[in-house]
């Protein structure tokens, strides 16, 4: 596995755990946001099971559908 997979897996599963526990402070919640934007959440390109999709599928926001 190299460095950046590494650092993407570290950074989503700490997200996640900041989220579950309910200690994730507004500005957390908008790097949650930010990384899977970047990660292409909102284009329906994460892996299911990923690091990303557990963090997108445990955050505490309704679905929006357009």
């Amino acid at each position: 596995m190299d460095i950046l997979k590494q650092l993407e897996d570290a950074l989503a599963q700490d997200l996640l755990d900041r989220v579950k526990s309910g200690t994730a402070t507004a500005a957390e919640l908008a790097v949650a946001r930010q990384y899977l934007k970047d990660a292409g959440a909102f284009a329906g390109v994460i892996e299911a099971g990923s690091p990303a999709h557990n963090l997108l599928s445990n955050l505490p926001f309704d679905e929006v559908t357009h």
